[in-house]
Parts: C-alpha cells; structure tokens; sequence
C-alpha cells in the first residue's frame, strides 16, 4: 500500500512488485490465475485512454529507468478495462490493464501501481488524497469474495468489482492510521486473512 496525494500521484504511487504481506493463515501454495487472465479482461468496460495513460507512460519509465526494479513487462493498454464507475462521493472511475509478463496495473485519477496478486491476500491496493479526502483502491484475484479495510476510525466494506477495489475512507481518518489499517479478505472457499497495510514500508 501506498499513501499519496494528487500532487505527486503517478511519480509516487507506481509500485512495481509485490506490495502484501499477511500471517500464515492460509496455504499460499494455491496461488491466483495470472492476471493477465482475470474474469476482468473477458467482460466489462473498456476505458478511454486518458483513465490509463499515465500509469502506462509512468510503468514504461519505471521499466527503463530503474535498474534495480523488477521489469513487469510492457502496458497491454489494448485491454484495459474499466469495471468501478463513477464511485464514492467523488465519483471515481478505477481502470485496469495487464502487463506482458502476467502484473495487473490499477489506475486512478492521478495515481496507480502495479502488482502481480500472488501475495497471501492475493490483492494489491493503493490510497489516493486531495481535497475530496481519502480512497483506497486496488485490485483482487479472481478468488477473492469480499474486502474490508479496518482503519483507527471504523471499518469499511470494499466494493469488489470486475476484480477491482474501491472505498471511500472515513473523512476523519488520518494517513497515520491508513498506514496501521488492516486489510481483511475472504476468499471464494471461505478462508480468511488479514493483511496489515504497513507491510509494504
């Protein structure tokens, strides 16, 4: 998880590689589908091209610039699709596309990253701020049922939708407690785990 804000949003918020950790309830062996086949890509809409390409021109950057950053291979913008419309009280759109090496890429307004789902929780978020307050948005795998994040100030249900994440966060939560917040995930079979938001630090 990354906190940022509209001002530095792409140059910040572009995180290439594993960004979860969680305890070991969970046999992590059963990893997702590659994201590069997730339901997503076989349904819902196709964004325009100003929702991805930002976070396209940003990854490619990231690809050529940072040699000690792991190559997630080249935006697929082809099939970005944009399943979360219009959400939450500042009516955000969260868009999605694939990488050639199997990483998902999640982008909103400003701000995204990327990220290949096969961490425990087999989800990777994000937390935008500017005036409109504070939003986490992300992406799951395709065996994730349902997400809730748990900050200093209340738990909030995730919406999950063509396998990506949205929720507005309480508008008295501080990044302090964004940063302790705990993510908890129920997957398809029923299992369950907790994924602490400071594990990317």
């Amino acid at each position: 998880m990354r906190c940022t804000t509209a001002a530095s949003a792409v140059a910040v918020a572009v995180v290439l590689g594993a960004v979860v950790a969680a305890s070991p309830a969970r046999d992590t062996n059963a990893l997702p589908t590659p994201s590069a086949s997730l339901s997503v890509f076989r349904e819902a809409n196709a964004p325009a091209a100003a929702d991805v390409e930002s976070l396209a021109s940003a990854v490619e950057r990231a690809r050529t610039a940072v040699t000690t950053t792991r190559d997630i291979g080249r935006p697929v913008t082809g099939e970005a699709r944009k399943p979360i419309v219009a959400a939450g009280r500042n009516h955000d759109d969260v868009a999605l596309f694939p990488t050639e090496r199997g990483s998902i890429c999640v982008s909103m307004r400003e701000a995204g990253g990327c990220n290949d789902l096969t961490g425990p929780g087999h989800v990777a978020w994000w937390v935008f701020g500017d005036s409109g307050g504070f939003r986490m948005f992300g992406a799951a795998a395709d065996d994730v049922a349902s997400v809730r994040i748990e900050t200093g100030v209340g738990s909030v249900a995730v919406d999950l939708a063509g396998n990506a994440l949205f929720a507005d966060l309480p508008t008295a939560v501080r990044p302090a407690e964004i940063e302790n917040a705990i993510i908890h995930v129920t997957f398809a079979d029923g299992s369950k785990i907790d994924v602490p938001a400071n594990a990317a630090r």
